[in-house]
């Protein structure tokens, strides 16, 4: 009985340790995924959501197998925001460049291809904003599947700097990509 005791504890401490060790930043995430993340209610009310249209078109076919290829989508698609004058122009960009910064350097990102040329080739489109909807400080993002042009996913991050804003965002995005495109189980090959 008392050794039962000391696993269960051991596993909780473990556990504990896993948990805390993950969440460099404080980012909320509305994708799907394996594991029910833990937040509070006062999180859950203050969860960002694009106000434009990101449903799916219904006229479009869903593909079978989707590809971990990601580009950005153009300024308004869906309706979104897009920059009114040069300097929300520059900071569009500059949104951009810190993503890319960040995807280069996040392990969760590891076999997901950023598309900056061709974008037509990607199965996912992103889009990334800094204090949309007047929430200073905050980086938004929204994940969509380009085959419906349908939203799969979008969150809201905020750090310690905008870095570590980004790179939670980075973290979450790369992790819905994964669970979209590789989600399916595994291959099987039989030899010949």
């Amino acid at each position: 009985m008392v050794h039962s005791k000391n696993i269960v504890a051991i596993v909780l401490l473990l556990v504990g340790l896993l948990i805390s060790g993950c969440n460099r930043s404080s980012t909320v995430s509305d994708a799907p995924s394996g594991s029910t993340p833990t937040i509070s209610m006062q999180q859950l009310e203050a969860n960002w959501r694009p106000k434009w249209d990101t449903m799916p078109d219904k006229s479009r076919k869903e593909q079978s197998i989707l590809h971990p290829v990601v580009s950005f989508v153009d300024e308004g698609f869906h309706g979104s925001p897009a920059p009114q004058n040069e300097n929300e122009k520059k900071q569009a960009t500059k949104n951009r460049e810190d993503f890319v910064h960040s995807f280069q350097s996040e392990p969760a990102c590891f076999g997901i291809t950023l598309t900056l040329t061709n974008p037509r080739s990607a199965d996912f489109g992103l889009q990334v904003f800094n204090g949309i909807d007047e929430r200073k400080g905050r980086w938004q993002w929204v994940l969509y599947r380009m085959d419906t042009l349908g939203a799969i996913a979008n969150g809201e991050g905020t750090g310690a700097g905008t870095k570590m804003g980004m790179d939670g965002i980075a973290q979450s995005i790369c992790s819905s990509i994964h669970d979209a495109a590789f989600y399916r189980g595994g291959r099987v090959e039989v030899e010949r």
